[in-house]
Formats: C-alpha cells, sequence, structure tokens
C-alpha cells in the first residue's frame, strides 16, 4: 500500500508477499491496503493506492541468457564464467480506488472476500477473479495501470527480456 504519511519512502516490513504457490507469508502482510486506516490514503485522504509486482513463468531456455550467446538447446550453466545471464521480467501494477464514490462496504485488514474493497485488494492478478474485476463487480471507481519491468544487471543486454 502506497502510504505517503510513514516516515519511510519504502520499508521492507510493509509488505505482503506470497509464496510460489501463492500463499501468503506469515511474517510478511502488512502490506495490503486498509481502507479504515486513515494512513492509507493518499491525495488528502480521498484516495487508496496499492502496489502490486509479479514476476510471470519462465518462458522457455533463452530467457535467461545474454545477448551474443546461444545454447543450442543445452541447459546453460549455472556457476562459473559461463553462468546464464538472470534477467527477470516482472510486471507492476498500480491499482488506485476513490472508497467514497462507492457503497461498497470497505471491510478490514482482515477481510479476504470479495464482499469488500480491503478484500478485493488481497485478490489476484491474474485468474478468475481479480482485483479488478472484484472491484468493478462492486461499482468502485478505481484505475490500475500496468508496466512491464526488466531486473537487468548493468552492462548485460537480455535477449529476450523475461
Amino acid at each position: 500500500c502506497v502510504r505517503p504519511r510513514s516516515t519511510k519512502l519504502f520499508s521492507i516490513l510493509e509488505i505482503s508477499e506470497l509464496n510460489e504457490s501463492n500463499a501468503l507469508l506469515t511474517d510478511k502482510n502488512n502490506g495490503y491496503c486498509n481502507p479504515n486506516d486513515s494512513n492509507d490514503y493518499v491525495s488528502e485522504g480521498r484516495v487508496i493506492t496499492q502496489m502490486t509486482f509479479v514476476r510471470p513463468e519462465s518462458s522457455g531456455i533463452f530467457s535467461q541468457e545474454g545477448s551474443g550467446t546461444s545454447s543450442n538447446n543445452v541447459e546453460p550453466a549455472t556457476t562459473g564464467v559461463n553462468a546464464a545471464i538472470g534477467c527477470t521480467t516482472f510486471i507492476g501494477y498500480v491499482t488506485s480506488v476513490i472508497p467514497a464514490l462507492s457503497s461498497a462496504t470497505l471491510g478490514n485488514a482482515s477481510s479476504n472476500d470479495t464482499t469488500s474493497i480491503a478484500g478485493c485488494f488481497k485478490q489476484m492478478r491474474t485468474g478468475s477473479t481479480t482485483v479488478d474485476s472484484c472491484l468493478a463487480a462492486l461499482s468502485v471507481p478505481y484505475q490500475t495501470q500496468q508496466q512491464t519491468y526488466i531486473n537487468q544487471p548493468v552492462g548485460v543486454t537480455c535477449v529476450s527480456g523475461n
């Protein structure tokens, strides 16, 4: 959750993290926005903004190679000077909501359902029920922006960008 009233621009202690099975890590569960907490609002206390970063599945053997290399259908080395370059793509989503322009229930930090704004923030980014589809079903005014990023070591050019 973007919390402009916090003393830190970013804190690793204020995130939520899911493992590869989409299970919430219990010690990393402080990032979801809570519409009942005034500190979770931006823009003069009217808008809630939550950021989500998703690492998509790797798309094949070339996804970890630097430019000018060729695997010739052989698994790349994982150690030493011939190790594959770790270029990773991830997608960032920024969803902003104006709860006051909706009659939807706010919910609270423990809400996980699709009947409240707080519960919508805890939905996945892909699949049948997403953050956006949940907010739309509740008629909550929202805006989602999506951007793809590449985590790329300095001086390396990724072949596929994945």
